[in-house]
């Protein structure tokens, strides 16, 4: 009869799709208390609760079998895996209590569903039909996917799998992984712990899991997680570090990695009908207290293709040329939950335009969702490093440029002896410089190329598989800019839960006495872009002359940067 709802149930967990009783005294609904889903009951009148449990199963289909999997690495060692059994209509098995996950993308041409999976510790027992199954195993980017077609009929109770590393270069040694962007809870049908969510980082063969705790319209999942430490459930292979994303839409979305003090309140601006609907604080303003607290601060998950172009695109107010050229952001996140090669085509702008922003990689993971884009470690940055995890040494190296960004293949670049976040000293007659390159992927690859300040400079064709490549050549270099290597696809692979595959290492600068010739139309597009956000200063919400004012003082210190080398 209308007035304020109040609850009946409380805690640390989601309590959702309540139904009421005949009678009006009880409501059914299901929870996640446990990490998976429950089916509870809750009396109305006094809050007594309790769980509704399965005690026998009843299967539509009687001709079935138990199956166990076992999965071991090269010495015979259990090892953590993503896990994934279909049968022969593309239906998913799984084991009775698992945690099961489903790619938010499907390919209608080759399976009915989308792709299902779950996180195992190695040893799985699964009740299967006594049909053809496929099998599918997948433990991070160094390791083979294996795909493994068995028939239930005629097949042994246990399946024992062996999981063996990509036939990677000898001197590819003591990389590690990390993901800069997962968000362990965001209010998805299971709830997620930091042990439960270094599981499946362990699954994935990622080292270092930044849970970037954000404040999503007053849901603020993970809050009480903070720690400027890293989780203390943390192994020696898996780091969990609880971090922030600072949300503000109009300005574009920050990573804020390892703050050391407290999270920055109350996460956003520019709320419409909030006591935050001013879009002040902007991204400048937040950047300048996560760097006193010595954050790292990055443009998340940045752009599609729809975004890109300022005389096009009418929502582009991202602030991040603006904070870029005041020396606010310490680096990109070219593969996140974004279209790949327009966060590139962003990001070769702002090299161009003479700016060493390193490129990360964060998955936007959703951990504990149903359906989600990608699991932890589907977008992720390597750098080399040896003995215990260190963190900071770790966004040390990435922030030097000294990494690569990859959903799946695992490529390198030296060049005249350097690599990534080196430089290279060339006279105004040019040098001849030679390169060798390397591939090695779980799917195949169509376009292996080496870029110079945009353009592609060099391709190699892969044959056969498309899998694997080791290449040499040499290349001409005349003016300042950059080199880089870069591999990837125009389409996706339904074996790879992301947009297509794409790969990128950061540059190998070229220091010259000839400038860079597209530093001048680069810093035109960003004109053109601040050009945009200026116009519209007039009609943005701000509490105080003051605010506004500060933006504008922002706006004004990059556009004359940009005009100085538009010259």
């Amino acid at each position: 009869q209308g007035g304020y709802p109040m609850p009946l149930t409380y805690g640390e967990y989601e309590n959702r799709s309540p139904r009421w009783s005949p009678d009006g005294e009880r409501i059914a609904f299901i929870s996640n208390r446990t990490g998976n889903t429950s089916l509870w009951i809750v009396n109305v009148f006094d809050g007594g609760q309790s769980q509704v449990e399965q005690t026998k199963l009843q299967f539509h289909n009687t001709d079935s079998k138990s199956l166990k999997v076992n999965v071991k690495d090269e010495y015979g060692k259990s090892l953590k895996v993503r896990l994934s059994v279909v049968d022969s209509k593309g239906k998913f098995y799984a084991p009775l209590n698992a945690v099961v996950h489903a790619d938010d993308s499907r390919y209608p041409n080759q399976s009915k569903f989308e792709a299902h999976y779950f996180h195992s510790d190695g040893s799985e027992e699964i009740i299967v039909p006594n049909d053809k199954l496929t099998i599918l195993i997948s433990h991070g980017s160094e390791y083979e996917l294996i795909k493994k077609e068995v028939d239930a009929n005629t097949l042994p109770t246990i399946v024992d799998i062996v999981m063996k590393k990509q036939n990677l270069p000898a001197d590819f040694t003591g990389w590690r992984s990390g993901d800069l962007h997962v968000h362990m809870n965001y209010g998805g049908n299971y709830l997620n712990t930091p042990s439960r969510l270094i599981h499946q980082a362990e699954a994935e063969n990622v080292n270092y899991v930044f849970n970037l705790i954000v404040n999503k319209e007053q849901r603020f999942p993970d809050v009480n997680y903070f720690s400027p430490k890293p989780e203390q459930s943390s192994s020696n292979t898996t780091m969990i570090l609880h971090s922030q994303e600072f949300h503000t839409s109009f300005w574009g979305h920050l990573g804020l990695l390892n703050l050391n003090d407290h999270l920055i309140l109350p996460g956003y601006s520019g709320y419409a009908k909030t006591a935050v609907g001013s879009l002040f604080p902007h991204n400048s303003y937040v950047a300048d207290r996560a760097h006193e607290q010595k954050a790292l601060v990055g443009y998340v998950h940045p752009f599609e293709q729809s975004e890109i172009f300022p005389e096009q695109s009418p929502t582009l107010f991202n602030e991040l040329p603006i904070d870029v050229a005041l020396g606010k952001v310490d680096y990109y996140e070219l593969m996140g939950f974004s279209d790949h090669k327009a966060s590139e085509f962003v990001w070769y702008h702002l090299l161009n335009a003479g700016f060493k922003i390193p490129a990360g990689a964060g998955t936007d993971a959703m951990a504990n969702y149903a359906s989600l884009h990608g699991p932890v470690g589907l977008n992720r940055v390597y750098a080399k490093q040896s003995g215990d995890l260190d963190e900071n040494d770790f966004l040390n190296k990435m922030v030097a440029g000294k990494s690569f960004v990859t959903n799946g293949p695992v490529i390198g670049l030296t060049i005249d002896g350097k690599t990534s976040g080196d430089s290279i000293f060339v006279n105004k007659k040019g040098k001849t410089l030679s390169y060798s390159a390397f591939l090695r992927s779980q799917v195949p690859i169509d376009l292996f190329e080496i870029i110079y300040n945009g353009d592609v400079i060099a391709s190699h064709t892969l044959t056969g598989t498309k899998q694997s490549a080791d290449v040499t050549g040499s290349i001409k270099v005349k003016t300042s800019g950059w080199l880089l290597l870069r591999a990837w696809n125009d389409l996706g692979h339904p074996d790879l839960f992301d947009l297509y595959a794409y790969a990128s290492t950061n540059p190998v600068y070229i220091v010259s006495d000839l400038s860079n010739p597209k530093q001048r139309s680069s810093a035109e597009y960003f004109l053109k872009w601040i050009d945009r956000i200026e116009k519209k200063m007039d009609e943005l919400p701000f509490r105080t002359p003051k605010e506004k004012q500060a933006v504008l003082d922002d706006v004004q210190r990059a556009k004359n940067y940009y005009q100085q080398h538009s010259k």
